[in-house]
Protein backbone atom coordinates (compact mmCIF):
# COMPACT_ATOMS: atom_id res chain seq x y z
CA UNK A 1 0.00 0.00 0.00
CA UNK A 2 2.91 2.29 0.67
CA UNK A 3 4.59 1.71 -2.22
CA UNK A 4 1.67 2.17 -4.34
CA UNK A 5 1.00 5.67 -2.65
CA UNK A 6 4.25 6.15 -3.31
CA UNK A 7 4.85 5.64 -6.49
CA UNK A 8 1.62 7.14 -7.65
CA UNK A 9 2.41 10.92 -6.48
CA UNK A 10 6.01 10.43 -7.79
CA UNK A 11 4.73 9.35 -10.74
CA UNK A 12 2.52 12.14 -10.79
CA UNK A 13 5.02 14.65 -9.39
CA UNK A 14 7.49 13.85 -12.52
CA UNK A 15 4.60 13.67 -15.26
CA UNK A 16 3.80 17.16 -14.74
CA UNK A 17 7.06 18.43 -13.89
CA UNK A 18 8.78 17.05 -16.70
CA UNK A 19 4.88 18.02 -19.61
CA UNK A 20 4.92 21.19 -20.80
CA UNK A 21 1.03 20.48 -21.54
CA UNK A 22 0.83 20.02 -18.12
CA UNK A 23 2.20 23.64 -16.96
CA UNK A 24 -1.71 25.12 -16.04
CA UNK A 25 -2.85 26.01 -12.46
CA UNK A 26 -5.36 22.75 -12.33
CA UNK A 27 -1.80 20.76 -12.50
CA UNK A 28 0.04 23.00 -10.55
CA UNK A 29 -2.41 22.39 -7.87
CA UNK A 30 -2.47 18.85 -8.54
CA UNK A 31 1.69 18.81 -8.56
CA UNK A 32 1.65 20.57 -5.17
CA UNK A 33 -0.86 17.92 -3.32
CA UNK A 34 1.53 15.09 -4.74
CA UNK A 35 4.30 16.50 -2.49
CA UNK A 36 2.24 16.77 0.07
CA UNK A 37 0.91 13.33 -0.32
CA UNK A 38 4.35 11.56 -0.08
CA UNK A 39 5.60 13.32 2.74
CA UNK A 40 1.70 12.50 4.56
CA UNK A 41 2.59 8.61 3.85
CA UNK A 42 5.77 8.41 4.48
CA UNK A 43 5.42 9.73 8.08
CA UNK A 44 3.02 7.17 8.95
CA UNK A 45 3.39 4.24 6.77
CA UNK A 46 7.00 3.15 7.13
CA UNK A 47 6.71 3.70 10.67
CA UNK A 48 3.94 1.23 11.24
CA UNK A 49 5.60 -1.21 8.98
CA UNK A 50 8.48 -0.89 11.70
CA UNK A 51 6.17 -1.65 14.32
CA UNK A 52 4.40 -4.64 12.51
CA UNK A 53 8.42 -6.21 11.91
CA UNK A 54 9.60 -5.79 15.39
CA UNK A 55 6.72 -5.93 17.43
CA UNK A 56 7.41 -2.54 18.97
CA UNK A 57 5.38 0.14 19.54
CA UNK A 58 7.77 2.39 22.00
CA UNK A 59 8.57 5.87 20.18
CA UNK A 60 10.69 8.80 21.71
CA UNK A 61 8.61 11.38 23.41
CA UNK A 62 10.07 14.05 21.02
CA UNK A 63 10.13 12.46 17.98
CA UNK A 64 6.74 11.54 18.70
CA UNK A 65 5.98 15.20 19.08
CA UNK A 66 7.98 16.02 16.09
CA UNK A 67 5.62 13.13 14.00
CA UNK A 68 2.45 14.72 15.35
CA UNK A 69 3.69 18.17 14.14
CA UNK A 70 4.65 17.08 10.43
CA UNK A 71 1.17 15.17 10.48
CA UNK A 72 -0.46 17.84 10.88
CA UNK A 73 1.32 20.61 8.87
CA UNK A 74 0.79 17.53 6.07
CA UNK A 75 -2.62 16.84 6.86
CA UNK A 76 -4.19 20.24 7.07
CA UNK A 77 -2.02 21.31 4.24
CA UNK A 78 -3.81 18.04 1.85
CA UNK A 79 -7.14 19.33 3.45
CA UNK A 80 -6.83 23.31 2.20
CA UNK A 81 -5.15 22.56 -0.95
CA UNK A 82 -8.14 20.66 -1.95
CA UNK A 83 -10.55 23.34 -0.96
CA UNK A 84 -8.78 25.22 -3.61
CA UNK A 85 -8.56 22.97 -6.02
CA UNK A 86 -12.36 23.20 -5.88
CA UNK A 87 -11.96 27.08 -6.30
CA UNK A 88 -9.84 26.25 -9.57
CA UNK A 89 -12.52 23.98 -11.21
CA UNK A 90 -15.23 26.70 -9.72
CA UNK A 91 -13.95 29.63 -11.72
CA UNK A 92 -13.08 27.34 -15.11
CA UNK A 93 -16.75 26.37 -15.16
CA UNK A 94 -19.08 29.04 -13.90
CA UNK A 95 -16.60 31.92 -14.19
CA UNK A 96 -14.62 30.98 -17.57
CA UNK A 97 -14.19 33.97 -19.44
CA UNK A 98 -11.87 34.80 -15.94
CA UNK A 99 -10.26 31.78 -14.92
CA UNK A 100 -6.79 33.15 -16.61
CA UNK A 101 -6.78 36.05 -15.13
CA UNK A 102 -8.24 34.61 -11.17
CA UNK A 103 -5.89 31.21 -11.05
CA UNK A 104 -2.89 32.18 -13.04
CA UNK A 105 0.44 30.63 -11.78
CA UNK A 106 1.52 33.52 -9.97
CA UNK A 107 -2.16 33.48 -7.65
CA UNK A 108 -1.91 29.73 -7.35
CA UNK A 109 1.16 29.84 -5.98
CA UNK A 110 0.80 32.06 -3.33
CA UNK A 111 -2.97 30.56 -2.55
CA UNK A 112 0.13 27.33 -1.97
CA UNK A 113 2.06 29.43 0.19
CA UNK A 114 -0.98 30.13 2.29
CA UNK A 115 -2.13 26.78 2.91
CA UNK A 116 1.26 26.22 4.26
CA UNK A 117 1.78 29.10 6.05
CA UNK A 118 -2.04 28.35 7.62
CA UNK A 119 -1.05 24.82 8.52
CA UNK A 120 1.76 25.44 9.99
CA UNK A 121 0.79 27.98 12.22
CA UNK A 122 -1.94 25.32 13.32
CA UNK A 123 0.59 22.47 14.09
CA UNK A 124 3.01 24.90 16.08
CA UNK A 125 -0.42 25.72 18.39
CA UNK A 126 -1.28 22.48 18.84
CA UNK A 127 1.85 20.95 19.54
CA UNK A 128 3.20 23.89 21.66
CA UNK A 129 -0.05 23.18 23.62
CA UNK A 130 1.14 19.47 24.23
CA UNK A 131 4.47 20.54 24.74
CA UNK A 132 3.15 22.30 28.12
CA UNK A 133 1.38 19.54 29.12
CA UNK A 134 3.21 16.69 31.97
CA UNK A 135 3.23 13.48 31.02
CA UNK A 136 4.49 10.10 33.65
CA UNK A 137 3.66 6.54 33.59
CA UNK A 138 4.15 4.33 30.58
CA UNK A 139 3.72 6.74 27.99
CA UNK A 140 2.86 4.03 25.65
CA UNK A 141 0.11 4.95 22.48
CA UNK A 142 -2.38 2.51 21.52
CA UNK A 143 -1.56 3.89 18.19
CA UNK A 144 1.18 3.55 15.11
CA UNK A 145 1.59 7.27 15.00
CA UNK A 146 1.27 10.13 17.16
CA UNK A 147 -2.12 12.21 16.67
CA UNK A 148 -3.71 14.33 19.08
CA UNK A 149 -6.00 12.69 21.15
CA UNK A 150 -4.45 9.69 22.02
CA UNK A 151 -1.50 12.12 23.77
CA UNK A 152 -3.98 14.11 25.18
CA UNK A 153 -5.08 10.96 27.04
CA UNK A 154 -1.31 10.47 28.39
CA UNK A 155 -1.06 13.74 29.80
CA UNK A 156 -1.19 13.86 33.92
CA UNK A 157 -2.09 17.72 33.68
CA UNK A 158 -5.31 19.64 32.68
CA UNK A 159 -6.24 19.28 28.91
CA UNK A 160 -9.05 21.57 29.12
CA UNK A 161 -7.16 24.17 27.37
CA UNK A 162 -6.05 21.85 24.74
CA UNK A 163 -9.32 20.21 23.86
CA UNK A 164 -11.17 23.92 23.61
CA UNK A 165 -9.11 25.05 21.52
CA UNK A 166 -9.05 21.38 18.81
CA UNK A 167 -12.67 21.97 19.00
CA UNK A 168 -13.09 25.92 18.31
CA UNK A 169 -10.15 26.35 16.16
CA UNK A 170 -9.33 22.59 15.01
CA UNK A 171 -13.36 22.71 14.44
CA UNK A 172 -12.43 25.59 11.59
CA UNK A 173 -9.94 24.28 10.12
CA UNK A 174 -11.23 21.20 9.64
CA UNK A 175 -15.32 21.92 8.75
CA UNK A 176 -14.60 25.21 6.69
CA UNK A 177 -12.85 23.64 3.89
CA UNK A 178 -15.12 21.03 3.67
CA UNK A 179 -17.95 23.10 4.14
CA UNK A 180 -16.49 25.69 1.08
CA UNK A 181 -15.99 22.03 -1.09
CA UNK A 182 -19.31 21.24 -0.83
CA UNK A 183 -21.10 24.41 -1.16
CA UNK A 184 -18.33 25.27 -4.55
CA UNK A 185 -19.86 21.44 -6.06
CA UNK A 186 -23.11 22.22 -5.21
CA UNK A 187 -22.82 25.34 -7.03
CA UNK A 188 -20.30 23.73 -10.59
CA UNK A 189 -23.62 20.93 -10.45
CA UNK A 190 -26.30 23.99 -10.35
CA UNK A 191 -24.07 25.32 -13.37
CA UNK A 192 -23.30 22.86 -15.84
CA UNK A 193 -27.74 21.72 -15.00
CA UNK A 194 -28.67 25.05 -15.96
CA UNK A 195 -26.59 25.02 -18.82
CA UNK A 196 -28.03 22.00 -19.73
CA UNK A 197 -31.53 22.81 -20.01
CA UNK A 198 -30.61 25.93 -21.32
CA UNK A 199 -28.93 23.72 -24.61
CA UNK A 200 -32.40 21.57 -24.77
CA UNK A 201 -34.32 24.70 -24.48
CA UNK A 202 -32.47 26.19 -27.32
CA UNK A 203 -33.08 22.57 -29.51
CA UNK A 204 -36.76 22.98 -28.85
CA UNK A 205 -37.13 26.55 -29.97
CA UNK A 206 -34.92 25.60 -33.64
CA UNK A 207 -37.54 22.58 -33.89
Amino acid sequence: MYSAGLLGNVIMFLLITLNARFQTPMYFLLHSLSVIDVGFISLTMPWMLVCLITNSRTIPFYFCMAQFFFLSVFGVTDLLLVSVMALDRYVAICNPLHYVSVMNKKICGNLVAGCCIVSILHSMLHAGLLLRLSYRGKNHLAHYFCDHQPLLQLSCSDTSVNEAVNFFEGGIITFGPLVFIILTYIRIVATISAGSECGRTASGIKK
